[in-house]
């Protein structure tokens, strides 16, 4: 199995398969979930969230890869989902068990 590490504002009890991390939601949470990332040599990280989370993600410039499945169907209500606004990035629309989704490659500006 896969060790899960997940970063939450509940105080919560680990186990072999899960760590809960607990994080001050009050604060800008990114730096600590970074933080603690590189003190556990962790490299690669997998965010599942909601919009406001993958926007912070995305705001920040801290992804590599972005994965957007597309529906046949258009949706007239509900929550927005987040924006790649920068222009940094690769562009492609690929299809897994005949779901299309587009596939964004982020390419910082390092300055």
């Amino acid at each position: 199995s896969v060790h899960t590490i997940v970063f939450t504002s509940l105080t919560r009890s680990s186990s072999d398969a899960v760590e809960y991390i607990t994080l001050n939601y009050e604060a800008d949470i990114l730096p600590s979930i970074m933080s603690i990332l590189y003190k556990k040599r962790i490299q690669s990280l997998v965010v599942e969230g909601g919009s406001q989370l993958l926007q912070s993600f995305i705001d920040a410039g801290l992804w590599d890869e972005a994965f957007v499945e597309k529906s046949s169907h258009k949706l007239h209500s509900g929550i927005k989902s987040p924006e790649i606004s920068n222009r940094n990035y690769e562009y492609s629309i690929q299809s897994y068990s005949n779901i299309p989704f587009e596939h964004y490659t982020n390419h910082p500006i390092v300055k």
